[in-house]
């Protein structure tokens, strides 16, 4: 009887573990293409911020800001809007060139994509540049209706 009460207990406990869990499921990974990434972007910031462009009138207009300080500029990568998006993560402008950021995951999360980038800083042993930088990573990936939400980690590297 002692022996039916505990796997009732330890069933229950674990049906109620499960069900509190489901509330904020994340699947796995999205796969990407970089589509471009960089030091220089012309869309000037004070925090990082994510973008997401789902037509080539959106793209065009993105692409043209961000190539704004680039003689003579780039023409826009080729994207197929019927079945793709992209996504730029820009970073606030950077002190010095030793400042790089990266997509590294793009997780499905409830009603949201979350974009995982990382900002690698220099530490204070590091030669850099005395420029001032913007870190950009643009990528492509299937075409989705969810919002994006941003989450940045920095990481600083030793030289």
């Amino acid at each position: 009887m002692r022996a039916l009460f505990i796997f009732a207990a330890l069933f229950s406990g674990g049906i109620l573990l499960l069900a509190a869990c489901q509330g904020d499921a994340v699947q796995g990974p999205l796969a990407f293409e970089t589509v471009a990434s960089g030091h220089f972007s012309g869309i000037e910031l004070e925090a990082p911020q994510v973008f997401m462009l789902k037509s080539q009138v959106q793209w065009q207009e993105f692409w043209g800001r961000h190539t704004s300080i680039t003689a003579p500029a780039p023409p826009a990568p080729t994207v197929d809007f019927e079945q793709e998006m992209v996504i730029a993560v820009v970073d606030k402008l950077q002190p010095n060139g030793g400042y790089t950021l990266a997509i590294t995951k793009v997780l499905p999360k409830d009603d949201r994509l979350l974009v995982l980038a990382t900002r690698r800083e220099p530490g204070p042993s590091c030669i850099t540049s005395d420029v001032i930088t913007q870190p950009f990573h643009i990528v492509r990936l299937p075409k989705s209706d969810l919002q994006l939400e941003l989450e940045v980690s920095a990481e600083q590297y030793s030289c």
